[in-house]
Formats: C-alpha cells, structure tokens, sequence
C-alpha cells in the first residue's frame, strides 16, 4: 500500500501539486511500510518537488541527505 501512496504523490507532483507532494514524500521517507530503497527515493523526491517549487535551500539538504541514504545502501 505504500509503494502505491508513493506513486501517487509522484502522480500529485508530475500535475503541479509540488507542495502537497513534497508533504506526502516526507510522511513516507519516514514509513518503515517502505524499503529503505524507496525511503531514501521519497526524500530526494521531496527535494525535487521543493526545488521546482523553488525552495532551493531545504530541497537541497534533503537531496543531500537522500544521497547518503542511497551510498549507505550501496546505490552510488
């Protein structure tokens, strides 16, 4: 059920819903319903989100941290 929340707020963003969006990857970087994998793609999606809604400055820490995320996974 929430890789299928997770689609949907990429479906919320692709329509322009950037903020709504980016609050819904929040919630589901932090869900344990989700694999680490998709945890750590849910926050560089809240960076994204907010970097096209021009909130450069957290987008860009939260992309940085999702980074991490993935090295820690060994996705680098």
């Amino acid at each position: 059920m929430a890789r299928i929340e997770l689609s949907l707020a990429a479906v919320q963003e692709m329509s322009g819903q950037l903020e709504s969006s980016a609050r819904h990857y929040e919630l589901l970087a932090g869900d344990e319903r989700l694999s680490p994998r998709d945890r750590a793609r849910a926050r560089l999606w809240v960076g994204t989100a907010l970097s096209k809604e021009g909130d450069h400055e957290y987008a860009t820490g939260v992309m940085v941290e999702a980074t991490r995320s993935f090295g820690d996974l060994g996705e680098l």
